[in-house]
This record gives C-alpha cells, structure tokens and sequence, in this order.
C-alpha cells in the first residue's frame, strides 16, 4: 500500500480528518477491486475462448454427449 504524507494548516475538525481518512480508504480499496476485476476479466476471456480451459471442458461435454 503506497504512502501519503499530507501538511495541515491551520485547524482541521476531527470530522473533516475522519471523512478524509475514509474517503483515502474507500478509494484504495475500489481501486484495488477494479484493478483485480480486470485481471479476472481479462481471465474468463481467455478461458472462453477457443482453445481456452472453458471452451475445451464444454467441447469434450459435448462430444461424450455425442457418444452416449
């Protein structure tokens, strides 16, 4: 998790700091499920595609289904 140092000035309400520090948390966090949702995209494509684990699993369904 990267570091951030922030310089106050003047007064700051604890309301204000608690707001900052969960908005800094939630941004972090919603970044970190984009970055793995495009990773686990970017895996059910391949898997889908021909030749892909998916598309082999389900072409071998079907030609046992063929067979039987």
């Amino acid at each position: 998790m990267a570091s951030r140092r922030f310089q106050l000035q003047g007064e700051v309400e604890r309301g204000g700091v608690e707001r900052a520090v969960k908005r800094l948390t939630v941004d972090e966090e919603v970044a970190g499920m984009r970055e793995r949702a495009l990773v686990l995209k970017e895996k059910l494509k391949a898997s889908v595609r021909s030749g892909g684990s998916s598309y082999k699993a389900l072409d071998e369904l079907a030609k046992y289904l063929k067979t039987e």
